[in-house]
């Protein structure tokens, strides 16, 4: 006759639970998930899309999405130039260090407003929306230190 051990079965239960817990705590540590709110990054990311960021990516690469800061708020845009170079818009054409900037993920060449040349401090990024009339980003608010970086998106 066989019995039934319901120490071990506990033991086994709480054991899994915890682990259940604590991979759930650390997933939301890792990870972040909002909502978009506008269209400035459209086509990329519509109003109303959710979209899942890795919170601990403070060191975004040109053509990434990422969260910030701004004030009271969170803003997504895209990284369009990094530490160190010189930023301008003239011919409504976008330029970093005196090149004309790829720009590859946009669906169509947006014609951006002439500004700077703006110089990027250490510890920033550039970014502007991918929905370039009307998008409020580093042209009014100015580099982003990396310090009000949320994350970098990876699911969109």
């Amino acid at each position: 006759m066989l019995s039934f051990n319901w120490r071990s079965f506990i033991k086994w239960i709480l054991i899994s639970l915890l682990s259940f817990i604590v991979l759930v705590i650390l997933f939301f540590q890792l990870f972040g998930f909002y909502r978009v709110y506008g269209d400035s990054m459209e086509p990329a990311l519509k109003h109303g899309q959710m979209v899942m960021s890795l919170k601990w990516d403070q060191a975004p690469d040109v053509g990434d999405i990422i969260l910030f800061h701004h004030g009271q708020n969170i803003f997504i845009k895209r990284v369009v130039a990094l530490s160190g170079s010189t930023v301008e818009a003239k011919n409504q054409k976008l330029y970093i260090n005196g090149k004309q900037a790829e720009e590859k993920y946009l669906a169509m060449k947006q014609p951006v407003q002439d500004f700077g040349p703006i110089k990027v401090p250490d510890g920033s990024v550039f970014v502007l929306g991918d929905e370039r009339e009307g998008s409020y980003d580093s042209r009014e608010m100015g580099p982003i230190s990396k310090e009000r970086i949320k994350g970098v998106l990876i699911a969109y």
